[in-house]
């Protein structure tokens, strides 16, 4: 019996399942633990005050104590640097990594003055780049709860296209461009953890195009010393002859400090182009 555990939102429990059906697939019976995360339970702080790991650190030492045998996450939710002992074994196939603005009506049409809700200073940061006049709040709650406040204290939300896709959620909604709202490092991708020596080191051996992707995305965001809970947008892409990395960074008061397009073969290349951003920094 494989333990999985995960957050008890309705995405989580659908992104666990994608990782439940590989691991049936294979043989294994299985069962779900749903485990309340520090940025669960506090909905009223906002998260960039929080620090990092709030949406991973209950389920982390669950599977640390051996009360589980994987923890699922949304890969963007992982902290550059995470507990020993514990590792990404599997790396899924990534989701649309766009974000999107859920509205009835397009950015382009919204009054001056309209208010836009979001918890994550990324998408707050990059949106008030392309319209100034947007007045940009806070908003925090499941995904269903803030869907629902459109049309009364909100013109419309950002949210990652992704989780609208994988919930098949049937309001409308305008994706961005990546040019237009770099994503956050690793959006996308569900990650499952395992300990060392878990019996399930096959996972680690699926997904390999998209599993060099995450890690390069991650690596970047170490080398520049910055965390899952900072405003920046990394984004990875791969074309068959090489690679390409997209950056924008941002400083706490909302100043772009960095807004990069480069190209690179390997991932001595990769750290060329950090250094150089890191110099910026």
């Amino acid at each position: 019996m494989v333990r999985i555990g995960a957050r008890g939102s309705e995405l989580s429990r659908y992104q666990a399942g994608i990782l439940g059906k590989v691991l049936e697939g294979e043989g294994f019976e299985t069962e779900y633990h749903w485990i309340k995360n520090t940025g669960d339970i506090d909905l009223t702080s906002s998260l960039y005050s929080r620090g990092e790991g709030v949406f991973v650190d209950a389920i982390n030492s669950a599977l640390m104590r051996g009360d589980i045998d994987v923890a699922v996450h949304s890969a963007k939710d992982l902290p550059g640097d995470y507990d020993h002992g514990i590792d990404i074994a599997f790396v899924s196939r990534r989701g649309d990594p766009r974000d999107t603005l859920v509205s009835p009506v397009k950015l382009g049409e919204l009054l001056p003055g309209s208010v836009i809700g979001t918890s994550s200073l990324r998408r707050q940061f990059q949106l008030l780049d392309l319209r100034r006049d947007l007045d940009v709040r806070d908003l925090r709650g499941n995904i269903g709860t803030r869907i629902d406040k459109i049309g009364h204290q909100y013109q419309g939300i950002l949210m990652a296209l992704a989780a609208i896709e994988r919930l098949n959620i049937r309001a409308a909604n305008h994706p961005f461009s990546i040019d237009e709202l770099v994503p956050a490092p690793n959006q996308g991708f569900i990650i499952g953890m395992t300990r060392a020596h878990s019996g399930l080191e096959f996972l680690r051996e699926m997904n390999q195009s998209d599993r060099a992707l995450l890690e390069m995305e991650r690596y970047s965001m170490n080398f520049l010393g910055l965390g899952c809970s900072k405003p920046i947008g990394i984004m990875v892409t791969g074309n068959g002859k090489g690679y390409a990395i997209r950056l924008k960074i941002y400083d706490g008061n909302g100043i772009r400090t960095v807004n990069i397009r480069e190209e690179f073969e390997d991932m001595e290349s990769l750290k060329s182009i950090l250094k150089g951003v890191r110099e910026k920094l």
